[in-house]
C-alpha cells in the first residue's frame, strides 16, 4: 500500500549546546586552523563511541599564577548523539586530558582522530565520519520533509542517503541493515514520485475542463514522474521482493 516508512533509525538522546552554534560575544581566542570551521566540516556526522579530536579554544590557568592553556586539538570520545529541530547533530563528548570532562559540541569543532603515526595531515580537517550515521541522518531529514509536505527536499534527502549507501556497493556487498535501508529509501522515494504524479494528473484534469489539451504525452513531466516511480519500485522489490512497503 501507499505507506511511507517513517521508522526511526536509531535512538536520540537530548543534549544541550555549549554555545558552539553561534550567539553570545565574539571570542578573542585564536580561531581553529584554516579549513576546520568551513561549511563542509559542519556537515560531518560521528557515531556514538567514535574516537575524535575536539578543538579546545584555550582556557585560563587552573590556579592563580598558572599559565593559560593554549588552543589545541584534544582527544575525545563521542558519548551521545542528538539532533535539533532541523536534525542538525550535536554531540556529547568526554575528554580524557581534562579528567574525562563531558561537553556538548557541534561538528565544526570535531575531526576524526588520526591513526597512530599518521600525524596532523591524516586528520583532514574534520572531513571524516561514518557512512551509517550519514545515511540515517539523511533518511530522517527526508521523513521530516515528507511529513511537512516538502516533497522536493524529501527526494533530495533520500537520494543523498542512497548515494551514501551505494557508494561502495562495487567494493563489498551491503549488510542486511544496509540492504533493508536501501529498499526502504527506494520505496519512500517512489511513493513521493507517485504523489507528485497524482497531483499533476489532477491539475491536468482541471486544465482539460477549461478546454486545454493536456495528458500523458511522451516525454512529458507526468510520464517522467511515473517512470521514476516504477524504476524505484523495481529497485526496492529486487532487494525485498516480499515487502509490503
Amino acid at each position: 500500500g501507499n505507506k511511507l516508512d517513517l521508522s526511526p533509525t536509531s535512538s536520540r538522546d537530548n543534549v544541550t549546546s555549549d554555545g558552539d552554534g553561534g550567539g553570545g560575544t565574539a571570542s578573542t581566542q585564536p580561531a581553529m586552523p584554516a579549513g576546520d570551521a568551513d561549511a563542509e566540516a559542519a556537515k560531518v556526522t560521528y557515531a556514538k563511541g567514535e574516537p575524535v579530536q575536539w578543538w579546545d579554544k584555550g582556557r585560563p590557568g587552573a590556579n592563580e599564577g598558572d599559565p593559560p592553556s593554549p588552543p589545541q586539538w584534544r582527544d575525545a570520545t563521542v558519548r551521545q548523539v542528538s539532533y535539533d529541530d532541523e536534525l542538525v547533530p550535536y554531540y556529547t563528548i568526554s575528554i580524557p586530558s581534562l579528567g574525562d570532562e563531558e561537553r556538548s559540541t557541534v561538528p565544526k569543532r570535531l575531526r576524526k582522530k588520526p591513526a597512530e603515526g599518521e600525524g596532523e595531515a591524516a586528520a583532514g580537517g574534520g572531513t571524516a565520519g561514518t557512512v551509517e550515521v550519514d545515511w540515517a541522518w539523511k533518511k530522517e531529514r527526508g521523513n521530516r520533509a515528507f511529513s511537512d509536505g516538502n516533497y522536493d527536499l524529501a527526494i533530495a534527502c533520500y537520494t543523498e542517503a542512497l548515494d551514501f549507501l551505494t557508494a561502495k556497493r562495487d567494493e563489498r556487498a551491503p549488510t542486511g541493515e544496509e540492504r533493508s535501508a536501501i529498499a526502504t529509501l527506494y520505496s519512500n522515494r517512489a511513493l513521493i514520485y507517485s504523489k507528485q504524479a497524482e497531483s499533476r494528473s489532477v491539475e491536468d484534469v482541471e486544465l482539460e475542463l477549461q478546454g486545454m489539451a493536456v495528458g500523458l504525452e511522451e516525454g512529458s513531466d507526468l510520464e517522467a514522474l511515473w517512470k521514476k516511480c516504477a524504476a524505484d519500485c523495481a529497485e526496492s522489490l529486487k532487494l525485498e521482493p516480499f515487502s509490503s512497503k
